[in-house]
């Protein structure tokens, strides 16, 4: 019988997508965002039964989006970087589906709630602005924005630059620095207390 391993062959299909998500990066970088991907779990074959091999093999892939792209723009991207894999081991039984789609959204630079933060952060900080770029995760400001909320998205450092553990992603969703959430805090009642009591233009 043919020797056929769903499982080395998602390894390849893998491979080559861990090396695409740098170029799909790199191509949607603009402005803060840099939208990134990453092969996020594989399932295949039962560990119990060593002899057997499995007929497929699952994986789950976080493909970010730019606001200024669109889903379905995402998504024949993605498939089309699949083909590519496909195209060149034509050995490999592909199929896949876009499970969930969240647009990307976005506060134009110059509304009242960015101002109102960036004012204070620059009057907390004593210091100018310089915005972090390169942004890939989604936050809860997607979801005021897309309801139509203007939104400032504020954000701390998980662990402070002399915090006595490394910093490191799974720990930094795990802990709170207390130094930085008082930080946080004072930015966020700061704002609130300078949008809510600036001068409104009569009309």
């Amino acid at each position: 019988m043919p020797y056929r391993n769903p499982i080395a062959h998602a390894a390849t299909v893998i491979d080559a997508l861990e090396r695409w998500f740098p170029e799909y990066s790199a191509r949607h970088t603009d402005g803060l965002v840099a939208p990134q991907g990453i092969v996020a779990a594989v399932e295949g074959g039962w560990p119990r039964m060593a002899s057997v091999t499995p007929a497929l093999c699952r994986f789950r892939v976080d493909l970010r989006t730019s606001p200024r792209s669109t889903p379905a723009d995402v998504r024949r991207e993605f498939g089309a970087a699949l083909r590519a894999v496909t195209d060149a081991h034509p050995e490999i039984e592909l199929d896949w589906d876009m499970v969930l789609a969240i647009p990307g959204t976005h506060t134009p630079p110059d509304a009242p709630v960015v101002a109102a933060a960036v004012a204070a952060w620059e009057d907390l900080e004593g210091r100018p602005h310089a915005p972090i770029v390169a942004n890939s995760g989604a936050t809860d400001a997607n979801i005021l924005r897309s309801r139509g909320l203007p939104t400032a998205r504020i954000g701390m450092d998980r662990i402070g630059p002399d915090a006595p553990l490394p910093l490191d992603f799974p720990a930094g969703m795990n802990v709170v620095d207390i130094r930085e959430a008082v930080r946080l805090t004072r930015h966020l009642v700061h704002t609130a207390v300078s949008l809510c009591t600036r001068e409104r233009a009569m009309t």
